[in-house]
This record gives structure tokens, sequence and C-alpha cells, in this order.
């Protein structure tokens, strides 16, 4: 069974009210993209596994094997990200101005520079899949991480121009 919205799942709230009012949420999501655009007030979610999905296990299960200070994090984070920007297309809709060349030049950047960061924030993740609470690790103008505190969600965070560009990742395995 899916389990309740929250702000660091696959939910987007940009008025941050504390009611689920004013937004949307995947129910079944275990890994999303969301890119925030706060000026227009629109989201856009991109589902990247489902619960029961094996491809959600392996990934979870990579992240937990790897060396969290290991430049190998930050490839498995950069495959994830280019499998999501691959799909991306210029359809015409509110999310036009979603810079896809800046998000393709910034975040494999942002993912070497937090480096460490992430390698905390993964950490964090995998002690929150055990019952421990969560975790903010990163909050800068361009770079965000952190686990929640009662879902254990990952949630990494990059600034492209104006809007965010959010990777939420599930613990279950």
């Amino acid at each position: 069974m899916a389990e309740q919205a929250g702000r660091e799942k696959c939910t987007c709230d940009l008025e941050r009210s504390g009611t689920n009012q004013n937004g949307a949420w995947v129910k079944n999501a275990t890994a999303c993209w969301l890119t925030e655009f706060h000026q227009s007030h629109w989201c856009d979610i991109s589902v990247e596994s489902l619960e029961g999905s094996q491809s959600h296990s392996a990934l979870v299960q990579t992240l937990f094997k790897l060396d969290a200070g290991g430049s190998d994090l930050v490839r498995a984070f950069q495959t994830q990200f280019e499998n999501f920007i691959g799909t991306t297309a210029d359809d015409g809709k509110a999310t036009d101005d979603f810079d896809r060349q800046t998000a393709r030049d910034a975040v494999p950047v942002l993912l070497k520079d937090k480096q460490e960061e992430i390698g905390e924030c993964v950490n964090a993740f995998r002690d929150a899949s055990f019952g421990k609470g969560g975790k903010s690790v990163a909050d800068e103008e361009k770079f965000r991480c952190s686990v929640g505190q009662e879902s254990g969600w990952l949630r990494m965070e990059f600034r492209i121009g104006d809007d965010w560009l959010v990777y939420a990742l599930s613990p279950k395995r």
C-alpha cells in the first residue's frame, strides 16, 4: 500500500502550507524527478520507478553497497540524471522554460563538487532505512540534500536558473 504524501516524497507543493491542499503527488512512486517552477506555480513530475519495481530495488541496493565517499556514488546519480534528461522533450507545455542545456551542464558539476555532501546524505539515507531519524545535509543556494525525518526518503535538489530540479528516492527495497 502506498504511503501518505509528504514534502520529501514524489510530491509537489510549492506553497508549503503544511496541509496537502496545493499540489500533487504520485502515490505509488518510489523514485522520481521533479521540476519546480516557483514563479508559475507549476511542477513537472517524472516517475523513475514504481512500488515493486526491480529497478528501484537494484538502485537502493547499489547505493547501499557503494563507498559514500567515492566517485562511484556520484556516477550512480549521474546515470539516473542522464536517464531522466534523456527522456525530457520540448513538448510545448508550461515547462518550456526549463533550460535542459543548463541542467545538462550544471547537474554533473554539482554532483562532482558536492560529492562529500552527497556521501553524507546517502549515509543518512542508509541510516534512515534502519530506523534512524532524517537529516538535512546541505541547504545551499545551488544544492540541497536531505533525508526525511519520518519517511526516510532521500531528496537531492539542484538549482537550475530560477527553478529547482529535485531527485526523490524511497528507502524501501
